[in-house]
């Protein structure tokens, strides 16, 4: 099971759901499963509220919305049959394929015209054909796929990881937009790939000895020996061999060949080859080169390379004056040649940093520089010739030179390429063929360095901190900020969990005439302890008063009896030097094996002479009171939610309720629900199933409000409506099942199963189909249901909606007036009257519609929100906003609107001056499917 963790902002960002952590279930005194009765607890609604997107289409193969690409359904998550780019159908899975390209054209991409094409792979738009300005670069991270971009952040091209070979789990984008990210996918069989076993597994590119059908030939080298890289995802190819120099002398008829070095030929009497390798006329009697070479062709730094020409003169070797060497590119002169004793003979010997000074040496692997030898007589008359030399740097097979010093590019300082130095922390790892900085596993970049993502300040995310809990959570892996041993979150704080005034998970409240064994309030008995509920400080029950113990002496071993006696195990023990009130036991001697402190040696009941502030506090860890029972993962599931109306977080809750489905009188004791908040990734509640808890014979459990029909467990709390996470957990530990849900619309962290299941509209209720199947797929496994079944099987909404949509309205000025939002959703600040129109998609289907208003007279504004509006906030939840029509009608419409299953569409309704037609406008809003 592979969780969402960190989904990025999608096209449109706003806040997720920043709910206060709330309590959920306080157990009402009602008849569990086994015919005992629970705890009474108290609601503590969260005070949070739930925005939705106004644009983005979250889910992989859902049908184009604003600012997408248009592309073809997946079938919610189901394979379909294969693609096959090439055969002129867009098909599942493809952007376009050949001139099919969907309803996509040149001007959504910034051009004025022309006719857009499909590029390679059927992945792509090719754009050659398209006419007008070039529009800018993409902007990787942006939300949108432009230009080349295969993806970007979750704009995924409508793609999923079984697209890529995996069974299930998150695909993601690869953080410079230049590749999909498979590190989060998922193959069922024989589990998770692991690097390192040999063998080449889903989600690995090779494995040791095994690359699959990989050779070096296949990245253009001549042969060899390919390896495996780390963490098996990327090749080595320092044992390739590179393929023999090819000389290109094409269009070159003498001299040395640009590529190789290698003469492509000479030149007859009378002609002088140039620079681009062509026999020319000289001016008058020019003199000729018989030879220009060099001792070496290739040299490193710190080595020097002697260039020698032998050249004579038609008019004698006396008319010859000499000759320069110089730069083919910068024209600069790197000195002159000087005469040997042979007559026409001439050598010029330069070092690497003499050929750096006249022009810098910067090149990643090797680099060839042309050198243009000139010589001319006393007439004037010239000749050149060229020869190129290479320059290398011996430091390694990843390395290159910096301002002509040669450095290794393998290490932080110089990572990939010349000064490209590593963030704090980042390591410079191979990276398919180069060297790249990277962050090592499980780390972030924050603030400009590479940050653990397990540390409890930066939990999952640079921005969670887990120790905003009191200064007590902690940080766990794959699951988010928790309490430390020995606390539970009550009230938004990680309180002691034997503490008296938020008692176990319950958080319930004792009298005085009780105490807290970790789990429940139970009646108090005498010189029993118990977790003061005021100051946490140690106190024991004794003639009917609970008086504190002494810090006098106190140590381990007596932390260790005091946790015994309350019930659990210690965690921790502190001299509190706080709390008041008098003392029943001071100079505790306890050897560390007795069960109750009243068992140990002290100073006698009362006999004390501590004053306020020498109490002492201890921190222990619940033990249960029965042996933990194994539930196979797959025996129960969650498998129907209503959680409190959107934008309501924080009601009474006494109309939600959580199903779980299991194998009947199936014993899920211990079992426990956490329920985190998608802003964060924090817990805000955990409850334990009471000890005798059975799923009921009718394989289903309901734990919800009194009103709610076959409850099983009663509560009075309320459920964030997300998007949140719940998590049911054996009571070892293991994860049973996951569920995440709601509409995702910016940065939140989400612990389910595949993509997020849509959150519900008001009373609709999400749930699996009657069977309960389970795919490991929120999105795949859940659908709005307008008739919630608790304590029965799920019925879901029909399957699709009939189009079209119709619905009237009038417009009047009598009507309430607001700031209309602009055509592209900003705040403005003309006031409009308006209506309000609601369509609600009470199907298990996912539309892209167009939505049209038509008016009687006048010219009228369309404004559609997505699942709720707010006049006081108009751009808030916006989707689309304008004044335009078909051309020839009084009307306005906006086109490929999401509308999600289970969710609603606001259509609001204004025009610009109602008292001009007679007070009022009236029309019809007409909703239909998008072609």
């Amino acid at each position: 099971m592979r969780r969402i963790v960190g989904i990025a902002a999608l096209l449109v960002t706003f806040a997720a759901c920043d709910s206060d952590p709330a309590n959920f279930f306080g157990f009402d005194a009602v008849n569990l499963p086994d015919g005992s009765g629970g705890d009474a607890g108290s609601a503590d609604p969260d005070a949070s509220t739930s925005d939705v997107d106004p644009s983005a289409d979250v889910v992989p193969g859902d049908d184009a919305g604003p600012g997408e690409d248009a592309t073809v359904d997946d079938a919610g998550g189901e394979d379909a049959a294969p693609s096959e780019c090439g055969n002129g159908v867009r098909e599942r899975n493809e952007l376009c394929d050949g001139s099919d390209v969907g309803a996509a054209v040149c001007t959504d991409f910034g051009f004025t015209g022309g006719t857009l094409g499909c590029g390679p792979n059927c992945q792509a738009y090719a754009f050659d054909s398209c006419t007008g300005d070039t529009p800018q670069d993409p902007v990787c991270g942006d939300g949108q796929r432009t230009g080349d971009e295969p993806c970007d952040n979750f704009a995924l091209n409508g793609l999923t990881c079984r697209d890529f070979g995996f069974d299930r789990g998150v695909l993601a984008c690869a953080p410079d937009c230049s590749d999909f990210d498979t590190d989060a996918c998922i193959s069922d069989s024989g589990g998770d790939a692991v690097c390192g076993n040999g063998v080449q597994e889903a989600g690995e590119l090779c494995d040791g000895a095994d690359l699959g059908d990989a050779s070096c030939t296949d990245f253009e080298f001549e042969g060899g020996d390919l390896a495996c890289g780390p963490a098996c995802r990327t090749f080595v190819f320092s044992g390739c061999e590179e393929a023999p120099c090819v000389p290109q002398c094409a269009g070159r008829s003498c001299g040395p060949d640009p590529v190789c070095g290698v003469s492509c030929g000479s030149c007859d009497d009378g002609l002088s080859c140039n620079s681009a390798g062509q026999c020319v006329s000289t001016s008058g009697n020019a003199p000729r080169f018989i030879t220009f070479n060099t001792n070496v062709r290739r040299i490193t730094e710190g080595q020097t390379v002697r260039f020698t020409a032998v050249v004579t003169d038609p008019d004698g070797i006396d008319d010859l004056i000499g000759g320069t060497l110089r730069d083919e590119v910068s024209a600069n002169t790197y000195g002159s040649f000087t005469t040997s004793a042979a007559e026409g003979s001439y050598q010029l010997e330069l070092t690497w940093d003499e050929i750096d000074r006249v022009r810098a040496i910067n090149f990643t692997d090797e680099l060839e520089r042309v050198f243009e030898a000139e010589f001319f007589d006393v007439a004037g008359n010239r000749t050149t010739q060229t020869i190129a030399v290479t320059l290398f740097c011996d430091d390694g097979p990843l390395a290159g030179a910096c301002d002509g010093d040669c450095r290794s590019f393998t290490s932080r300082s110089n990572c990939g390429a010349c000064d490209n130095a590593c963030i704090p922390q980042a390591q410079c790892d191979l990276d398919g063929a180069t060297y790249a900085c990277e962050c090592p596993a499980g780390w972030g970049v924050c603030d400009g360095a590479c940050v653990d993502l397990s540390l409890t300040t930066s939990c999952g995310a640079c921005d969670v901190d887990c120790t905003s809990a009191d200064g007590l959570g902690v940080c766990v892996a794959g699951v988010g900020c928790a309490c430390a041993p020995g606390f539970t979150l009550c009230g938004g704080e990680c309180v002691n969990t034997f503490s008296s005034a938020s008692c176990g998970s319950g958080c319930e409240v004792c009298s005085d005439a009780e105490r807290c064994d970790g789990f429940s309030c139970i009646p108090a008995a005498d010189t029993r302890p118990r977790i003061n509920p005021t100051n946490d400080t140690l106190e024991v029950f004794r003639d009917g008063t609970w008086r504190g113990v002494c810090d006098d002496s106190f140590g381990t071993p007596d932390a260790t009896v005091a946790c015994r006696d309350l019930g659990g195990e210690l965690v921790g023990f502190r001299l509190s030097r706080s709390g008041s009130g008098a003392f029943w036991m001071d100079d505790l001697a306890c050897s560390g094996d007795e069960g109750r402190l009243a068992s140990c040696p002290f100073a006698g009941w009362g006999s004390e002479n501590c004053s306020t502030g020498e109490h002492v506090t201890v921190t222990c860890e619940p033990v249960r009171s029965t042996p933990c029972r194994s539930v196979e993962r797959g025996a129960v599931v969650i498998n129907e939610l209503l959680h409190n109306p959107t934008g309501i977080d924080g009601s009474s809750g006494s109309g939600e309720f959580l199903e779980l489905r299991g194998t009947p009188n199936l014993d899920i004791s211990d079992t426990e629900i956490a329920f985190f908040t998608g802003s964060d990734g924090s817990e805000y509640r955990r409850i334990i199933l009471p000890t005798g808890t059975r799923i009921p014979g009718d394989g289903y459990l309901v734990i919800g409000g009194s009103s709610i029909a076959n409850v099983d467990l009663a509560n009075t709390s309320s459920i964030q409506n997300g998007p949140d996470s719940i998590v049911l957990f054996a009571c070892d530990g293991s994860e049973l099942d996951a569920l995440a849900y709601g509409n995702v619309v910016g940065p939140v962290v989400l612990f389910g199963e595949g993509f997020p299941a849509p959150g519900g509209a008001e009373a609709n209720s999400i749930g699996r189909d009657a069977a309960g199947t389970d795919t490991d797929d929120n999105f795949a496994d859940f659908r709005a249901s307008s008739t919630p079944t608790p304590g029965a099987p799920n019925a879901r909404g029909s399957s699709s909606l009939s189009f079209p949509l119709t619905r009237s309205f009038t417009v009047s000025s009598s009507d309430p007036v607001f700031r209309r939002p602009s055509e592209f959703c900003a705040t403005t600040s003309t006031e409009r009257n308006y209506e309000v129109l609601t369509f609600e998609n009470s199907s298990d289907t996912d539309y892209t519609v167009d939505v049209l208003a038509s008016y009687s007279a006048g010219d009228g504004w369309l404004v559609v929100y997505d699942e709720a509006f707010d006049s006081t906030s108009s751009g808030t939840n916006c989707l689309g906003s304008n004044d335009d029509g078909p051309d020839g009608t009084v009307s306005s419409i906006l086109r490929e609107i999401p509308f999600r299953a289970g969710a609603s569409l606001v259509v609001v309704l204004t025009t610009y001056d109602p008292t001009s037609t007679a007070g009022s406008v009236t029309g019809t809003v007409t909703i239909s499917e998008s072609p």
